[in-house]
Formats: C-alpha cells, structure tokens, sequence
C-alpha cells in the first residue's frame, strides 16, 4: 500500500504551497510520498523553480493542463487527484496550500479510512452555529442557498484536509460534474459542499487538531485541541505579514524558505504600504470582535462536545 501527502497549486499560488509540503516531507515517515500537482503550464519560469526547490527536499512535482478539470475551477483540482498520481498511489491525504505544518502527521496518513468515506475535520462553522446565535442564523442561510441537508450541517468537514482513498475520489468529482455551472455558482463553498453532500455521513471527523483554524491561533481552542495542521483560511495570510493572530511564529517558515531558496522571492506575496496598514487595523478589530466569541464558555463546551466525538487517532 503506498500512501501520499497531495497538494494542488496554481500560478501564484506555488510558493505558500511548497512552504506548507516542505514541512510535510519534515513532519511525515520517509516511505510516505510527499506531491505537488500543479495545475498549469510546465514551461513556465515558476514552475521550473519550485520543481528545483521541491526535488531538493524530497517532493515530487507533477503537472496537470487547466483542460484535465474538464471545465471545473482549480478548486475542484483535489477531485481529479485519481487521475493524476503516480498509479502506485492507492491511500491519500489531502492539504491546502494554506496550511502549515507542525507536527508529526504520520498518525492521519496512516489512518484506517470507512469503504466509501473519508477523514475530515469540522468545518469552525459547526462549532461556531453552536457558540452563537447569530453566526447560526447567517450559516444556515448559507447552507440553505448551497442545498445542505440538515442531517449533514452538525457533521460539515472542511475539505482542507482531506483523507481519501483513491478510489473513492472519483465518486466526488462524479457529483461536481453532474452540477450545471449555474448550481455550482449556487454553491457557498463550492468544492466543500460537493464533498459534504457526496460523502455524508460516510465522513469520519477527526479532532480539529488535524484542521486548526489560523484565526483561532490566540483563543482557548490552542489548547481544547493542540494543532498538528493549521488551515490559514481568510485573507490575509501569515505569508503576508507577521499580523495577529498568527504572529512572527507563523510568518517566519516563509521568512527562512527565502532565506534557504532566494530564487523564490519573486513569488512571495507580501503586502506593504497602505495595504498592510488597512490589513493589521483589520485584523485588530477582527480580534476585538470575534475573539470574544471563541473565548465564551460556550465555544469552549461546543467544542469540547464535539471533540469528544471525534476519532481518537494514535499518537506516535
């Protein structure tokens, strides 16, 4: 059985990506494959220096034209990974470019995955439906446009984080392409929901430590669930600026891949100027807001509820 740690990059988006697969390779068992497939032109310059960079530390890089989505954005790129790893590749674990990663893995790519189904962690917004009232109602408003059944909303995973076996991703890009455009348009989370209501309840969640949000870095949930994988999910992104929550501890992985591969710098985005005045009076409001929620005492019962529930996976 060969097992993978997959990602998927775009244009633009191959920096942060190999950061993210670069502590992968570092925090997985060495007979585990670490993969990049990016969806794009392979003559490009950036591709070319990525590939460099990533055979150094150990990744494979494999190349996918826009036309192999049949149609479907690059978001969907995750569901045609059957048909775009090495054939030897029979178990998979999925990660955003978004994410960083902190600690051994081996535990979730080594994991048993349900005939049919996958391992996932929930989405913050079951959590967060719990924690107020408020967030509840503009959720299920979102859930009801995008068509989410209501037996599914307590179990929503965030597609982050995905751990799939192969032959299984087929059925969910099965789904996605029977959708017109205009349902997929229709959808809040369009890749995200397509595997929520392909999969169900065959979705084992795991503990949220495998998908910690990024925003929730400062907040009592470090501790409810200490993160292994962090999924930097909203603009901006600790490859931008050292900005709160995430703070230089989170920015310097992309500070030293610099430092270690110069030839990369053209391709890390940073704000400067009046953008990251705007962004850092942003992110302190955001935290003087919302932090209070996750802070309540019933975010913290929410989520210890939750976790309880979740799949104890061994710890190595």
């Amino acid at each position: 059985m060969t097992r993978a740690v997959c990602y998927t990059a775009t244009a633009g988006y191959l920096f942060q990506t190999v950061v993210s697969a670069v502590q992968a390779r570092r925090h997985t068992a060495a007979g585990v494959d670490v993969t990049v497939v990016f969806v794009g032109d392979a003559t490009s310059v950036e591709h070319r220096v990525f590939e460099r960079i990533c055979t150094e530390h150990g990744i494979t890089v494999l190349t996918a034209p826009q036309a192999s989505l049949r149609g479907l954005h690059p978001m969907y790129a995750r569901l045609f990974l059957d048909l775009l790893l090495p054939a030897e590749v029979d178990e998979v674990l999925y990660l955003d470019g978004d994410t960083q990663v902190v600690d051994d893995i081996t535990p979730l790519v080594e994991a048993s995955v349900p005939p049919g189904g996958a391992l996932a962690s929930l989405d913050p917004m079951v959590f967060n439906r719990r924690a107020d009232a408020r967030a509840r109602a503009r959720i299920d408003r979102w859930w009801d446009a995008s068509g989410i059944p209501a037996a599914v909303r307590e179990r929503y995973v965030n597609s982050g984080v995905l751990r799939i076996a192969r032959r299984d991703i087929a059925g969910l890009r099965d789904h996605a392409l029977q959708q017109t455009a205009e349902e997929r348009a229709a959808l809040r989370f369009p890749d995200q929901d397509a595997i929520n209501t392909t999969l169900g309840d065959r979705i084992v969640p795991v503990s949220m430590s495998w998908n910690f949000p990024g925003f929730l870095l400062d907040t009592q949930l470090v501790e409810l669930a200490p993160p292994r994988i962090i999924h930097f999910m909203s603009d901006p992104r600790p490859w931008n600026a050292a900005l709160t929550p995430w703070g230089e501890t989170h920015h310097r992985p992309y500070v030293d891949f610099t430092r270690q591969h110069p030839e990369a710098e053209p391709y890390w985005s940073r704000l400067t100027g009046v953008r990251l005045l705007r962004y850092r009076a942003q992110q302190r409001f955001k935290r003087a807001t919302e932090r209070r929620v996750w802070q309540s005492p019933e975010a913290a019962r929410a989520v210890t509820e939750l976790e309880r529930g979740t799949l104890a996976l061994p710890a190595r």
